[in-house]
């Protein structure tokens, strides 16, 4: 689910951000190459992101999460970008946060299953993401189209990869929930036994 969610919020960020730039009067030319930035960023931040997970007391899903953050605040503030250094900024950070969401999420795919359904969880996610960019730049252009405006876009995606880098906390919660029912079932379970 966090993936699909951080593949609806990274398209449309992806598509929109050089019309973004220019609406807020940045030129054509300096506009387009806040792509190669946000590619060159991306590029190098899973390259180091590989690395540092291999090492054996990093967990791939908190990296996860930290690249989702990341990317999320750096859409949230591009809204506030008024000079082609404000965007440049923004664009970089997306960079650096969707290429570490990138290559942790095909990590995280095939070691959280047995390895006799990883292809299976592997084409479920990417069959998932792929509706999720197919849809987003779409719905991103017409809220964009209805409201005059491209802020409520980034606002639209910037939000969908916060929530991407909550969810597994809220999960984490929720299984600790359970582990508390089942430690009280079970000290239930002991006194019952006991005043037999």
């Amino acid at each position: 689910m966090a993936f699909v969610m951080d593949c609806f919020g990274g398209a449309a960020t992806r598509v929109h951000l050089v019309k973004y730039s220019e609406e807020e009067g940045i030129s054509p030319d300096s506009s387009s190459r806040l792509l190669m930035f946000y590619g060159l960023t991306s590029c190098f931040a899973r390259l180091v992101t590989g690395r540092v997970c291999n090492l054996t007391w990093i967990n791939p899903h908190f990296v996860f999460q930290v690249g989702s953050f990341i990317a999320a605040l750096s859409v949230i503030f591009v809204t506030l970008a008024r000079s082609y250094i404000g965007f440049l900024s923004c664009s970089v950070l997306f960079g650096l946060g969707g290429g570490i969401s990138i290559a942790t999420s095909n990590l995280i795919f095939l070691t959280c299953v047995d390895p006799g359904r990883r292809a299976s969880a592997f084409g479920l996610a990417s069959c998932l993401g792929s509706l999720s960019i197919l849809s987003s730049p779409p719905l991103a252009g017409f809220l964009a189209d209805q409201l005059e405006s491209y802020a409520p876009s980034f606002y639209l995606a910037g939000g969908t990869l916060l929530l991407c880098a909550l969810l597994p906390f809220l999960l984490l919660c929720v299984k600790t929930n359970r582990n508390n029912e089942g430690d009280q079932e079970m000290i239930a379970v002991e006194k019952d036994e006991q005043t037999c």
